[in-house]
């Protein structure tokens, strides 16, 4: 248990797991509200001890749909990265449509495109990068950071540290019990 086939027959756990050795795993989502049209963006950076390295949450106006929210969270997550001095990074995320994109040459839609692009522009700032779709339940810290952010109305970041929330799930996926 704790894995899922997606149809292109990989494996995908279904927890969160630590990177290997110096890579910096960053996981992003995405929170929409359709009546509204404003999103957040939640990432989460850890190492591989689990340990929170940088969380950051970003409002945006003027979002039409899910995929853009999702893409726009994706290039945050790797411009939070970049501007962290982070080389060797893993981005996850659960918007299988945006990372099919970064791991495939297929077209999508034209404002999203233009995000993967951009996204695409900003791997040559890092030695390795490597994007990989999970499914929620090993995205929960970024769905919580994604959460905590619709409390502000501008960006939000911590280091070494992340909202009590946040630090819950966080340990949780680490296999913790502290604060139960």
């Amino acid at each position: 248990m704790g894995e899922i086939f997606k149809n292109t027959h990989d494996v995908v756990s279904s927890v969160w797991e630590p990177p290997g050795n110096e890579t910096i795993k960053i996981n992003f989502d995405a929170y929409l509200n359709q009546n509204t049209k404003q999103s957040v963006s939640g990432i989460i950076a850890r190492n591989k001890d689990g340990l929170v390295m940088a969380a950051y949450t970003f409002p945006w106006v003027n979002v039409l749909d899910s995929t853009t929210a999702e893409a726009r969270a994706c290039l945050q997550a790797i411009t939070m990265a970049e501007e962290m001095g982070f080389r060797d990074i893993c981005v996850e995320g659960d918007a299988l449509t945006v990372i099919r994109k970064l791991n495939t040459a297929e077209e999508y839609r034209l404002f999203v495109s233009r995000l993967i692009q951009e996204i695409e522009g900003r791997r040559s700032a890092f030695r390795s990068v490597r994007f990989k779709y999970v499914p929620r339940g090993a995205n929960k810290a970024a769905h919580e950071m994604a959460k905590e952010g619709g409390n502000y109305d501008f960006p939000r970041y911590w280091i070494e540290e992340a909202p009590a929330t946040v630090e819950r799930a966080v340990i949780q996926e680490r296999g913790g019990d502290e604060g139960r």
